[in-house]
């Protein structure tokens, strides 16, 4: 969330003068002394907020919080209010839409009027009107935003050609806990190694519970070179990661719209993930993602195999994986415009139009097969 603001407010910078109040300090863990320092930053920003001249007819962008500070943004849009700026509302999360929150159906009666509700995909959007029947208009701004343009500007899919292969080595990345699915990827790899294939399984991203940390050493021990943990992964070793693998499995069960899919799909490597949130309208194919309710092991093993079996049919999916980008950047890049377009209309504070991209999520082809 907080690097997809910074992305956003970077794009904004190039058409306004953009105004940035950080209310993190940058630290890594949130410990009672971060949050003493958020509340002591955050005072600080509402203040500045409230009693500043050279923010007069300001528009105030914030993406949405959970939690106790939630209780930011509604000071934030209260003060918004009272000096008749518009307010634009990112939503970034699904906690507020497993349980309802009263605040954030206060929050949007603040906004009602001169504000905007983004949301990450139209799963997100009709989930937030069914819970809190909102009165601001909707848009769409996906996560997406956040990928770099060197991924974005790697060789067009139109001129790639993937020469039929086996997948071969096997790719998990996260804050690796049970909820992000790290066991069940484990799980996978040790099926289909038990049943004599030939896979390898790299792993990556910082170890959150001490579970996970046995069961990595039971792994390696079982399965030896066949398997290799990396640790947290940044920059050219997360290049090198992607680089690597051949597919990823991200059996997460909380996720909204998670950038690694994307990533993944930036170099043509296809990715089976549990069909949440957002997820199915940014893969664009039904089959790489299974429900909650069914087994992620049998499905992605079956999957694995059916493309060992028929080399052809992988290289169809890598194929799908690279041309998916093309689809999410011009998504990205649109929905970037259609919010520039609404920040610029000031004299009629119009609703943005009904983005297509609804439609089209609900009619993305399926993966071709030879």
């Amino acid at each position: 969330m907080t690097l997809c603001t910074e992305a956003i407010a970077d794009f904004l910078q190039r058409h306004h003068a953009v105004r940035r109040f950080n209310l993190s300090d940058g630290s890594g863990k949130i410990s009672w002394t971060f949050r003493l320092r958020k509340f002591g930053r955050t005072l600080v920003a509402l203040g500045r907020l409230l009693i500043s001249r050279k923010l007069s007819g300001a528009v105030l962008y914030m993406p949405l919080n959970s939690g106790f500070a939630m209780y930011y943004n509604l000071a934030a849009a209260f003060i918004a209010r009272i000096r008749g700026w518009r307010t634009v509302v990112h939503h970034h999360t699904y906690f507020y839409l497993v349980r309802h929150d009263w605040r954030v159906k206060v929050l949007d009666r603040l906004i009602a009027g001169k504000g905007l509700h983004l949301a990450l995909c139209c799963h997100m959007r009709k989930r937030l009107l069914e819970c809190y029947g909102f009165r601001a208009p909707f848009d769409l701004l996906p996560s997406t935003v956040l990928l770099a343009k060197e991924l974005w500007d790697r060789q067009p899919a139109t001129q790639l050609q993937y020469a039929p292969m086996a997948p071969q080595c096997l790719g998990h990345i996260s804050n690796l806990s049970p909820a992000k699915g790290t066991l069940l990827a484990l799980e996978t790899f040790a099926r289909l190694r038990e049943e004599g294939h030939d896979v390898r399984l790299i792993v990556a991203g910082p170890i959150m519970e001490p579970k996970i940390a046995d069961h990595i050493q039971q792994v390696q021990k079982t399965f030896g070179d066949s398997f290799e943990y990396r640790g947290p992964v940044y920059g050219d070793a997360k290049h090198r990661f992607f680089e690597d693998i051949d597919v990823l499995l991200f059996p997460s069960q909380m996720e909204a719209q998670p950038l690694v899919l994307s990533e993944a799909f930036a170099y043509a490597k296809p990715a089976l993930a549990r069909s949440i949130s957002c997820i199915p309208a940014l893969i664009g194919t039904e089959e790489w993602h299974v429900p909650l309710d069914e087994d992620y092991v049998t499905f992605a093993a079956d999957i694995i195999k059916r493309w060992r079996g028929c080399p052809e049919e992988f290289a169809a999916a890598r194929q799908f994986a690279h041309q998916r980008v093309a689809v999410l950047k011009a998504d990205a890049q649109s929905a970037l415009n259609r919010l520039l377009q609404w920040l610029d209309d000031r004299a009629r504070h119009a609703a943005p139009a009904e983005p297509a991209l609804c439609e089209q999520a609900l009619q993305s082809p399926a993966v071709a097969k030879p």
